[in-house]
């Protein structure tokens, strides 16, 4: 029986984390700045990923290019233009990855009686990517905008990362000043 349980409350797992949206996404920005003031971006040259807790292979140019590539889509379909040299504001990423553990307590036994039941705990293990985004404002040197998702990095992400990249992008700016201001 414990081992039916056990295979039950994984399969249980395994489907709440594959189905449904886990990608949490949020968005803090400057209310004040005038947003449409804003006609061209440009790319900051910061470090692109930060290690937390593991040693993540680094980012590729692959996966560089294909994050880039999302942001000037999304920017170019709010009106924004790539600036000659500098724009008027300055976009950066970066990517925190980090062990996490969840833990989960099941009862076990017969329900009726607190004294048949004991209880079991599992704990699985797994990888969490965040892609944050920032905006600055080249001519103020301010952070006008940063906008997150974070998501469970699954076999899926890691071998075919495309498709996720691109959802998380637009998922991410659908959130930013360029769309809460229209």
């Amino acid at each position: 029986m414990d081992m039916k349980n056990n295979l039950l409350y994984t399969a249980i797992l395994l489907l709440l984390i594959s189905c449904g949206p886990t990608m949490r996404i949020s968005s803090d920005y400057e209310k004040e700045i005038n947003i449409a003031a804003f006609k061209t971006f440009s790319w900051n040259t910061l470090n692109l990923v930060q290690e937390r807790g593991t040693a993540p292979r680094s980012i590729s140019a692959l996966t560089d290019n294909r994050i880039r590539t999302a942001i000037e889509k999304e920017l170019e379909a709010r009106g924004l233009r790539p600036g000659n040299g500098k724009g008027d504001i300055e976009i950066h990423y970066h990517i925190v990855i980090a062990n996490r553990t969840m833990v989960i307590n099941e009862p076990n036994g017969i329900g009726y009686s607190p004294y048949l039941q004991s209880k079991k705990t599992d704990t699985y293990k797994y990888r969490e990517g965040t892609l944050i985004i920032d905006m600055i404002d080249v001519k103020n040197n301010i952070m006008i905008w940063r906008g997150w998702a974070t998501d469970i990095i699954t076999a899926k992400v890691e071998t075919d990362p495309g498709e996720t990249i691109n959802y998380a992008v637009n998922a991410i700016f659908i959130k930013s000043p360029f769309a809460l201001q229209k």
